[in-house]
């Protein structure tokens, strides 16, 4: 302990000393005064941070990241921001879980999210698609340090309650959001992401709808787990909340694998509790019985043959799928470096048909898994997905037994599942904290795991 103080003590005015330095420099430089204000920015946050609890700087960032984490790619004061306020406090959860650990036992398991960080960046390095170092931090480093802090971070054992109000805050936020920018004629992405849609979809703060869909899948599951496996009380009204303003947020999105993804796994939570299991197959039946009686009409809207019956666009995505588990069997073990898809798929020959070859190369890939499997082959996809299973095996195991705290078994892996879904549908590496949410999911599963063997010690 008194070890950790002291790297502490002699770490932390070296960073602000480093990042002041790094300012002056870039002034010095010809670096223009938003650089010269944002680095100062940086240092007088970083100063704040250091002096306040870890758990509410992490809070405080998890509360504002859905909003601004979409200005990636912006300029200006926008870019100064995101700097400040979303890319630098991971780097103080990565200090803080390494100066003041948890003093629990670690294990082979604990190794492999580190294990996959290191293949990243060695991949990046060595593939033809170089992708920057921001860009690796951003997608891979961020969510990483956000597993590792939630799950052996200085943060008290009631992380969860207060991650799970974070979450539903937001979701309630980001969900009136879309609905007023909606009622406004704002906010909306049309044949932005995929020429062959001519629906608009919401988007939020996110800037992709898809993101944004899997977002409120998630906070929607958190919710419904908390509603029907005895959450706190405290945090039960909220839910409420979230639930009905969720729904039409996600419902607004049109985006079909977190639609799937929410909708499919919401059922699980539900039939798999007695007391609601019943009422949900219920609702279901009716549901099923209203759009079957009302599928003329549905089917003639102008939404549903523009959105869900354009076939056009998932036939592309199959074609992509195809070369990518071509590309896949090219180089299995490593892959072909991170962040090289689209190099490698424009040097590769495939049959297009019935598109042409243009239009099959303007989209990327629309399945996370095959593209990490392209990138790092099944290295390092089994370091991505392992911990993942691992985990939430344990979580259910544990209601299985009947465990205390059920809610919050059943919570975390809900997430990773509507996560999980959602990235079968398109890539999630060009979205920094929509990467992030299954670290998260899983660092909360891996701290439910160490309290549990604490508890039974």
């Amino acid at each position: 302990m008194r070890h950790s103080q002291r790297l502490q003590t002699l770490l932390l005015p070296a960073m602000i000393l480093a990042l002041a330095a790094a300012a002056a420099a870039g002034a010095g430089r010809g670096g223009t005064m938003l650089l010269a204000v944002g680095a100062v920015a940086a240092v007088i946050a970083l100063a704040v941070a250091v002096a306040l609890p870890p758990e509410h700087v992490f809070l405080g960032w998890l509360a504002v990241a859905p909003f601004i984490q979409g200005t990636v790619g912006s300029t200006g004061a926008g870019h100064a921001l995101r700097v400040v306020v979303y890319s630098v406090p991971p780097l103080l959860f990565a200090f803080w879980t390494l100066t003041r650990r948890r003093a629990v036992e670690l294990t082979f398991l604990d190794a492999l999210p580190l294990l996959y960080l290191v293949l990243v960046i060695i991949s990046a390095r060595a593939g033809p698609g170089h992708p920057t170092k921001t860009q690796v931090y951003a997608i891979v480093g961020i969510a990483v340090a956000v597993y590792y802090f939630v799950a052996f971070g200085p943060t008290g054992r009631d992380i969860f309650p207060r991650v799970a109000r974070v979450l539903l805050l937001t979701g309630c936020v980001s969900a009136m959001w879309v609905m007023i920018s909606r009622a406004a004629g704002l906010n909306s992405s049309q044949n932005l992401y995929d020429p062959t849609a001519s629906a608009a979809r919401s988007a939020g703060t996110f800037g992709q709808p898809a993101v944004l869909g899997t977002f409120l899948g998630v906070v929607l599951v958190l919710a419904l787990a908390i509603l029907a496996w005895d959450g706190p009380p405290r945090l039960r009204r909220l839910s409420l909340i979230a639930i009905v303003l969720a729904i039409p947020a996600l419902a607004l999105t049109l985006t079909r694998g977190p639609l799937i993804g929410a909708g499919a796994v919401a059922l699980l939570v539900l039939v798999t509790r007695a007391r609601t299991r019943w009422v949900t197959i219920l609702g279901v039946v009716l549901a099923l019985t209203l759009v079957a009686a009302s599928w003329g009409d549905i089917s003639s809207t102008h939404l549903y043959k523009s959105r869900f019956a354009n076939k056009s666009n998932v036939q592309i995505r199959v074609v992509i799928d195809h070369l990518s588990v071509n590309l896949a069997e090219r180089k299995p073990v490593l892959g072909w470096g991170y962040g090289s898809f689209d190099v490698v798929k424009s040097r590769a020959s495939f049959n297009p048909r019935p598109f042409t070859r243009d239009l099959v190369l303007f989209y990327t890939s629309h399945n996370t898994f095959l593209t990490i499997l392209v990138e790092t082959g099944l290295v390092g996809l089994c370091l991505l997905v392992l911990p993942w299973l691992v985990l939430a095996r344990r979580m259910l195991a544990s209601v299985r037994r009947g465990a205390s705290q059920q809610w919050m078994l059943v919570a975390a892996p809900s997430m990773l599942a509507v996560w999980v879904i959602a990235a079968g549908t398109f890539d999630m590496r060009f979205f920094s904290l929509g990467a992030a949410l299954p670290w998260l999911a899983a660092g909360l599963m891996r701290r439910i795991d160490l309290d549990q063997q604490t508890s039974e010690a």
